[in-house]
């Protein structure tokens, strides 16, 4: 096989340099404080592959198409797709796991290489302790299978199911008590505090509801009183 020149886009390359330094490609680490990847650095440093692991832009059509992308997503797809996928699997008790994929068009919707269930995991740890847990997971699941990748010989086939997908506007609600709570929160003491706030706040929406229908009943009432 011709040798790569890989371009590696991660907050964790140190973790997975290892398993790529065993052939004589030529690797590039991706600089993160430059922000996005764009096709003309792709053309002039001649990548022809990208890793992405904890890069957080969405690649443009320009660099999809430019050679293939592969990315390690902390969640068990098709659910969790987006950003913070560790936090949404606890909040909605989704399945816990981590994937492997190609990078389409979509958001982490591309076609699967390989997966690993967290089923260990449970409530009683910490975001950070699963957090880590998931990132553990993809190096391994990425140095047993960098192999076949590199060889093109590996499997791929198309995420089922419509799974869930979240933006990091869906978080803004939960900040605060994120921010109130310590790295030593349970996730289950985290889940009860977000549910709470989340039972407050319907109970708000729905006196805010009801006093706007009594207004608009008193002001019915009044107009046919005149009339």
């Amino acid at each position: 096989m011709t040798n790569l020149r890989i371009l590696v886009a991660s907050a964790f390359s140190e973790k997975i340099l290892s398993a790529m330094k065993k052939y004589d490609d030529e690797i590039i680490v991706w600089d993160l404080a430059k922000g996005k990847i764009t096709v003309d650095f792709l053309r002039v440093e001649k990548i022809n592959f990208i890793i992405s692991f904890g890069y957080n832009y969405i690649f443009p059509p320009s660099v999809i198409e430019y050679c293939p992308i592969i990315n390690l997503h902390a969640s068990y797809l098709p659910w969790n797709r987006g950003p913070v996928p560790n936090f949404w699997s606890w909040l909605t008790d989704s399945p816990k796991g981590v994937t492997m994929h190609y990078i389409d068009a979509g958001i982490d919707t591309g076609d699967i290489i390989a997966q690993k269930k967290l089923d260990l995991l449970h409530d009683g740890m910490t975001l950070n302790q699963t957090y880590w847990a998931t990132i553990e997971a993809l190096v391994e699941v990425f140095t047993e299978t960098w192999p076949l990748i590199r060889e093109g010989k590996n499997q791929r086939y198309p995420q089922i199911g419509q799974g869930s997908c979240h933006t990091l506007k869906d978080i803004i609600p939960f900040q605060d008590v994120l921010k109130n709570s310590s790295e030593d929160t349970p996730i289950r003491e985290l889940r009860e505090a977000i549910q709470s706030k989340l039972d407050s706040t319907k109970k708000a929406e729905a006196i805010s509801q009801g006093d706007f229908w009594m207004r608009l009943s008193q002001q019915r009432s009044r107009k046919q009183v005149k009339n």
